[in-house]
């Protein structure tokens, strides 16, 4: 910076030096158990320094905008419940950053987007199914799971490889099937209140 005083006689550059808060990474962000919200998962840093709080954006008209600030101590995990979001009806992307104890905010992090499953039935009980590439890590297969009468069984009826985006279940044994399909990240995600810590969740 140059300062300049205010009777014009001189100047001299200054050096700021302004601490920004590292930034954290999801995880993972994906759909809950009923298909109803989604849920973002992120991993505290190994200690909490000077992070006061926890600031995560979703995508709303092409911008991203930020729908919530929870501070340190809360579980690494935030349930998206607005009213406006649907995962039966869209794919929806999150970014996350952290604001300092100062009130200053990080960069914010890569996008992690959620995957939208379409089920549909031409010839039940045929069932089709087409979903969205999972964004935020490298996804190498696709995992189909079906709970055949809505009974909370889920069982994996197959795989896909990334890149492939339809799956057609010929052995479908009612028109009420449920389907899910699921990544895995690289790396496991636990969700904690204070890092390290022994209340964790592993998801």
């Amino acid at each position: 910076y140059t300062v300049i005083d205010t009777q014009g006689c001189g100047a001299a550059s200054i050096t700021v030096n302004v601490n920004t808060p590292s930034y954290p990474q999801i995880c993972i962000s994906m759909v809950d158990s009923t298909s109803t919200h989604n849920i973002i998962v992120w991993e505290k840093p190994g200690s909490q320094g000077t992070i006061d709080s926890f600031r995560i954006y979703r995508e709303v008209a092409s911008f991203f905008t930020p729908i919530v600030t929870l501070p340190y101590s809360h579980i690494s995990m935030y349930t998206d419940t607005a009213s406006n979001v649907n995962p039966n009806t869209s794919s929806y992307k999150y970014r996350i950053s952290t604001i300092s104890n100062t009130g200053i905010e990080s960069a914010i992090s890569n996008v992690h987007e959620t995957m939208y499953l379409q089920v549909t039935q031409a010839a039940p009980p045929v069932a089709n199914l087409t979903w969205t590439d999972y964004c935020g890590f490298p996804v190498t297969k696709y995992y189909i799971y079906r709970d055949a009468y809505n009974t909370g069984n889920w069982i994996k009826i197959d795989s896909a490889n990334w890149g492939t985006n339809v799956y057609v279940d010929q052995n479908a044994p009612t028109i009420n099937a449920a389907y899910t399909i699921e990544v895995i990240p690289q790396q496991p995600c636990v969700a904690s209140f204070k890092n390290p810590v022994p209340m964790v969740i592993n998801l």
